[in-house]
């Protein structure tokens, strides 16, 4: 007997339309291993002691790079990030070829949030972290733009496609069934 080719649950959409929260509550009711790349960019911030944009971009690249290589060994999981969607032109995320040319069964959880309400998550995020990066606004980047531009694209269409609105509460049961049954259904085959 075969070993059943890797499952990957993808957390996608926005930064700040609820991925984490989403995922960490699919990890507990699913028990499968949650691989959350805000997790390692945490620790590398603090390793790598981060101040300006310049810094936490390569920063945020070498934990994609970690993300991968970490997520590729997992095998079956949760996999949670902000991830590079093919037709964006404008902010890079977490690479997706790998998962586009892999044996694994893929099944996208979308995060569906308006680009406002992800963005007024983020300000009052920055707020309580007391984050300092208001380069981007003193450049005159418009961070709300590229989030209309990024939630324009909508999923990543990789493998079986579920989507949740996340500006509204999440009926978490649904969600775990129709995960469940998409598994069941590839493996059943």
């Amino acid at each position: 007997m075969q070993p059943s080719p890797p499952i990957y649950i993808l957390i996608s959409g926005l930064p700040a339309s609820g991925k984490s929260t989403l995922a960490n509550q699919l990890q507990a009711s699913l028990g499968l291993s949650l691989l959350d790349k805000d997790t390692i960019l945490e620790q590398l911030y603090v390793a790598f002691r981060s101040t300006n944009a310049e810094q936490r971009r390569h920063v945020s690249s070498s934990a994609d790079q970690v993300f991968v290589a970490i997520a590729k060994q997992l095998g079956r999981g949760i996999l949670c990030t902000f991830w590079d969607h093919p037709a964006s032109t404008t902010t890079p995320g977490t690479d997706t070829q790998w998962l586009r040319t892999s044996a694994a069964q893929v099944i996208e959880v979308y995060c569906h949030c308006p680009a406002e309400t992800a963005f007024e998550r983020i300000q009052i995020r920055q707020q309580k972290q007391g984050a300092q990066d208001n380069n981007r606004a003193n450049l005159g980047y418009d961070l709300l733009s590229e989030y209309k531009i990024e939630a324009s694209l909508g999923p990543l269409n990789l493998g079986k496609l579920i989507t949740v609105k996340t500006d509204q509460p999440v009926k978490l049961e649904l969600l775990t069934q129709q995960i469940i049954d998409l598994i069941n259904t590839k493996e059943s085959i």
